[in-house]
């Protein structure tokens, strides 16, 4: 593999480039998971102002590509700052371990994938997520990101 494409832009990743992240933002009832992002893509979604909004989906229009590939990132920048709060990472620290896990992708794709999904989902960033989420029960967290695509 000599190169990938970055998942919010769609942007050519060189080989040894890129940011590993793991978006916990739900698309369509499905978590969207491992996600790989150009530098300019890692720029504007992960930054402390970033961090501090507090993200509200609004509705796109099925036929307005453009604000509904505008409105998945902010979904993603969400999610992506979701798992790095739970691992007590501020943005900087986050991007860092993101480019650490993209230098693990490169050297062996199949196991930085799952080496991706298990840092940033493992045990320790749940139970941090867990003690700053809303009262409201995943479930209908799930059901809000689903009206958010209607």
């Amino acid at each position: 593999m000599t190169s990938a494409v970055c998942d919010a832009c769609s942007a050519t990743i060189n080989k040894g480039g890129g940011y590993a992240f793991y978006s916990s933002a739900q698309m369509m009832g499905m978590t969207v998971g491992n996600m790989f992002l150009c530098e300019a893509c890692t720029s504007s979604m992960v930054n402390e102002k970033a961090f501090s909004k507090r993200f509200a989906p609004t509705a796109v229009s099925p036929g307005d590509m453009a604000a509904m590939r505008e409105a998945m990132n902010a979904a993603n920048a969400a999610g992506i700052a979701e798992r790095c709060r739970a691992h007590g990472l501020s943005a900087d620290e986050g991007k860092a371990k993101a480019r650490e896990l993209a230098r693990l992708y490169w050297r062996d794709p199949q196991g930085g994938g799952e080496a991706i999904k298990k840092f940033w989902t493992s045990p320790a960033a749940k139970a941090a997520g867990s003690s700053q989420a809303s009262a409201k029960s995943p479930r209908s967290r799930e059901r809000r990101w689903w009206e958010f695509w209607k």
